[in-house]
């Protein structure tokens, strides 16, 4: 069966939820993600998030963010956070799929770039992102405010 690429709908985020939490490690607020997804999932311009279903599993995801930077010219850029596939599911095209599905909604949107970050370590998801003809030219910077 074909991996589809979809919107994430409201009924999936516990299955999302429970794919990131096992690939990242990380645990949030539930009921805040919830919360969250129904105040901007509406806003298509600017936020998307996007599921990848294999077999009626979720087995990938990735949030994709449009913004301006005033003096970079008319055109958004986008920004990825956390691209994921399950482990099982890995080394079969499906983050490919969800990169493919974002740049097309870049496009869509008149993006002149999609840019996001990579833990250091992630050296098989680095070399995964240069196959897919992303450069790794810079330094990423964050501060966790909470």
């Amino acid at each position: 069966m074909d991996v589809v690429i979809e919107d994430l709908k409201f009924n999936q985020i516990d299955e999302v939820y429970a794919l990131t939490k096992s690939v990242f490690n990380e645990a949030y607020d539930l009921d805040g993600i919830k919360n969250l997804y129904n105040k901007i999932h509406e806003d298509r311009k600017t936020y998307r998030f996007l599921v990848a279903i294999l077999d009626g599993k979720i087995v990938g995801y990735t949030s994709c963010a449009m913004s301006y930077n005033l003096f970079d010219g008319p055109c958004p850029f986008m920004t990825l956070w956390w691209v994921c596939v399950h482990p099982d599911y890995r080394r079969q095209k499906i983050a490919t799929k969800l990169l493919d599905k974002a740049e097309e909604i870049a496009k869509e949107n008149n993006c002149d770039m999609i840019c996001f970050l990579s833990e250091d370590f992630r050296l098989d998801a680095h070399e995964f992102y240069i196959k897919n003809g992303y450069n790794m030219n810079s330094k990423g910077f964050m501060k966790f405010l909470k």
